[in-house]
């Protein structure tokens, strides 16, 4: 959907395309300078640990929308995205045991895939390892996007993927 949407997830108009000097603006408002405190934040990291872990979270609905490229995708409780270079084996083993211990079924990268990497270090230097994890909707929200009781298993079962994550 690209760094400034011009669309919502129905595909519905929410505005119109940015002016180039209006684009630029917003890009130097917004995104660039997340960009450069994760950056800061990861340098920080790697000074003082010597390796750095990025988890990159996110959510989807248990059903495709339609500016999704594969609406036949598999849609797991979790769906794990990875990258070739920051996402080492061990790492995405580990988590993937832990939420199928607890019992929740996974995926690599479907339905949706990658995970943020800060540019610096992207391609580079693989102390910087990043997995997203993102979580069904369906365990922790109703259809009418109210809370449903399965949250706070959802929040439990995050802890114990950080904890997970100490170990690797």
């Amino acid at each position: 959907m690209g760094v400034l949407y011009t669309h919502g997830t129905l595909r519905q108009p929410i505005r119109e395309k940015p002016s180039p000097p209006v684009r630029q603006q917003l890009l130097d408002q917004y995104y660039h300078p997340h960009h450069k405190k994760l950056t800061e934040t990861v340098d920080r990291i790697l000074e003082e640990q010597n390796r750095c872990l990025i988890t990159d979270g996110h959510s989807f609905p248990p059903k495709a929308l339609p500016y999704e490229t594969n609406p036949k995708a598999i849609r797991p409780e979790f769906c794990l995205g990875t990258d070739d270079f920051h996402t080492s084996p061990e790492l995405l083993e580990a988590i993937e045991a832990e939420l199928q211990r607890l019992g929740y079924s996974t995926g690599h990268n479907e339905p949706f895939s990658g995970t943020i990497v800060s540019l610096k270090h992207y391609q580079k230097d693989q102390r910087v390892q990043s997995l997203m994890i993102e979580i069904n909707r369906k365990l922790y929200l109703n259809e009418d996007y109210s809370v449903a009781s399965g949250l706070q298993k959802v929040v439990s079962a995050l802890d114990s993927v950080r904890r997970a994550l100490k170990m690797v």
